[in-house]
Order: C-alpha cells, then structure tokens, then sequence
C-alpha cells in the first residue's frame, strides 16, 4: 500500500473515531439533560414533602397545645369536683 493509501486509510479511521466520539458525547449530553431534568423533578418533590412536614409539624404543635389546654382543663375540673366533695362531705352547721 502507497503513502498516499496509508494517509487515506488512517484518515478514514480517524472520521470514523472522530463520529464515534461525537455520537458518545451526544449520549452523554442527552444524559446530563435527563439526569438535570430529573434532578429539577426531585428538587420539586422535595420542596412539596419539606411543605407537607411542615404542615403536619405545625398541627402536631397545635394539636400538643390543646392537648396541654385539655389536660389543664381536666386538672382544675377534678380539683373543683374535689372542693366540692369536700365541702359536702364536711358537716353543715346545725
């Protein structure tokens, strides 16, 4: 094979490498384009969970006030119900 040959021969094979690395490096770019779209997707996900434990923190913070409201409520109930007994069970004057 001539000089001529050889220098077609390896620039034919260096197009061929050459398209062969580009079509790599379109899949790669359509990947990082894929991979930032779904990375967009779970930011989004993300910020809607982090929005619903929030909510739910929030009730769960109001639903512990009442319930301390609740409890305090039950406490000077007994404590008057107990005054009460008391003074019933004490005798009366006559």
């Amino acid at each position: 094979m001539g000089e001529a040959a050889k220098a077609e021969a390896a620039l034919a094979q260096a197009q061929d490498e050459s398209a062969d690395h580009r079509s790599r490096l379109a899949a790669v770019e359509e990947r990082i384009v894929s991979l930032r779209e779904e990375l967009a997707r779970n930011g989004e996900e993300r910020d809607h969970l982090m929005r619903s434990v929030d909510t739910v923190t929030r009730g769960q913070d109001r639903a512990e006030q009442q319930a301390k409201k609740a409890r305090s409520a039950v406490l000077k109930a007994t404590e008057a119900l107990d005054a009460l007994q008391d003074g019933s069970s004490r005798p009366g004057p006559g």
